[in-house]
């Protein structure tokens, strides 16, 4: 029984699922679903939005010629062994720098001044790169305090490269993975370098408000720093 949709490839559950359709509008997309391409008009599909009712994900799917599907596995090849030689140098980069005891305190303080904020009376959140300032060595790394919370970006930065190393790894062994993609695990990571006040490390990730760590008018946008660790770990824009 189908429930009202189509067993179809959903990317958040990894596996085949029933999906529901949606109008494109749901997704913030226009409502045409014959849609061509202005620059290549020979590139038409049929578009539909998809929520899987598994878990709720909703996306845009597209039918098209299947000779198009041929032309762009071909082009990914291609692509993939073009970046593997300078995939494989960014790798060995990150991975020397996602020691903790590597990071040193300028990348520290470069992190901080990317990511640290500041929730202004005014109700508009400004960078407060002077935050970085108050750095200091700490048993996890470095680090600054925020009321009852210890924010870690030596901590950060290291797990950052830790997780670039392995997305370099993958595309090395051929994966594909996109910046949308290694931007949200970056987050990920981010959120997971917070100390308590006894000192040790946070039980699992830091709560998060949208993008933001937040310590009370303190904050560390995550997106922020992530986008700075990527720029930091891929600075040819290896990564699609």
């Amino acid at each position: 029984m189908t429930r009202g949709g189509t067993k179809i490839f959903c990317s958040e559950c990894g596996d085949i699922q029933v999906c529901r359709a949606i109008s494109p509008t749901t997704l913030n997309e226009p409502s045409a679903q014959r849609v061509q391409d202005d620059r290549h008009t020979d590139l038409n599909w049929f578009r539909r939005g998809r929520e899987c009712l598994n878990c709720g994900h909703q996306f845009l799917t597209g039918e098209l010629d299947e000779a198009f599907i041929r032309e762009l596995v071909s082009l990914r090849e291609a692509w993939l062994t073009k970046i593997k030689t300078a995939v494989l140098k960014a790798g060995r980069r990150a991975n020397k720098q996602s020691r903790l005891e590597a990071v040193s305190y300028e990348d520290a303080h470069a992190f901080m001044v990317a990511s640290a904020k500041w929730d202004h009376p005014s109700y508009q959140v400004v960078d407060a790169p002077k935050h970085a300032n108050r750095i200091y060595e700490h048993p996890l790394g470095w680090a600054v305090d925020y009321g009852a919370n210890t924010f870690l970006p030596g901590m950060a930065v290291a797990r950052c490269n830790r997780e670039m190393a392995h997305i370099f790894e993958r595309l090395a062994q051929g994966h594909v993975v996109f910046r949308s993609e290694v931007l949200r695990r970056l987050i990920t990571v981010i959120s997971g370098c917070v100390a308590t006040q006894d000192g040790f490390e946070y039980n699992g990730y830091y709560p998060m408000d949208g993008v933001y760590l937040t310590f009370g008018t303190q904050l560390i946008d995550a997106d922020d720093g992530a986008q700075f660790m990527l720029r930091k770990a891929d600075p040819d824009s290896i990564i699609l």
